[in-house]
């Protein structure tokens, strides 16, 4: 497997925690520089993918009982990539 650091040396990774709403797994963040400042959003669902199938509390999803709801939030950062605020 190549790893983004075999292709960019410079590339280091660096958690970002921020706080979710209960039953919601961040996902998929979006990164950009934006008037000299860090911001990402970040996607929030509230499934998981289990064996292939979107799952949420352990049941099937994609229905009226049971639907699939994505949360994006902007979050800021400092520039030693430490949250300043989340919303």
């Amino acid at each position: 497997m190549i790893l983004l650091s075999d292709l960019a040396p410079s590339f280091t990774s660096h958690r970002i925690n921020i706080e979710t709403p209960r039953g919601f797994v961040a996902c998929n963040p979006s990164v950009a520089c934006w008037r000299g400042e860090i911001v990402i959003v970040v996607r929030t669902v509230n499934y998981r993918i289990t064996d292939g199938s979107y799952v949420v509390n352990g049941e099937p999803c994609g229905t009226p009982e049971n639907p699939t709801i994505s949360r994006p939030f902007l979050v800021r950062l400092d520039n030693d990539l430490n949250v300043k605020s989340s919303r």
